[in-house]
């Protein structure tokens, strides 16, 4: 809801493009979930970074065209290619980022799934953030009584 929220006020207030993902691969390098010793499916908070930059005790191989090998080509595309041009999807075509991921708009929220493929869907977590929306405004109304 705040993440959502944020976005949302960020991309208002500072007139800049806003690019929402959410970061699903789970696989050796995924080392903050190690970290935590959990067995849930999926990435935890900040593996995303794992496949930026060396973290923690990393030694991996890493297997040309495994998935770690094509999730570290595509982030590193994506965040050089935001850092050179404001834009993550660059200005040519990448065989590994066959997707054109759009920033949010106002009431829409376009967001890149970064898992074994590449996937757009729009208003991540709605009905979560409805339903804190709808708690949001009873406290607010319970606060003016």
């Amino acid at each position: 809801h705040r993440l959502v929220n944020a976005a949302m006020l960020h991309r208002e207030n500072l007139g800049h493009p806003i690019y929402c993902f959410r970061f699903s691969v789970d696989r050796t390098l995924n080392f903050y979930k190690r970290l935590q010793g959990t067995d849930f499916p999926g990435a935890s908070h900040s593996d995303d970074l794992c496949y930026l930059f060396r973290v923690g005790n990393q030694k991996n191989e890493i297997i040309p065209n495994s998935l770690e090998d094509i999730t570290i080509q595509r982030m590193v595309k994506l965040w050089t290619n935001f850092a050179k041009y404001g834009n993550p999807n660059g200005h040519e075509s990448d065989i590994n980022i066959p997707i054109d991921w759009e920033p949010i708009e106002p009431g829409k929220i376009y967001c890149l799934d970064i898992g074994k493929d590449l996937s757009i869907y729009t208003n991540p977590e709605h009905e979560r953030v409805k339903f804190w929306d709808r708690i949001y405004n009873v406290q607010s109304l319970a606060g003016k009584l």
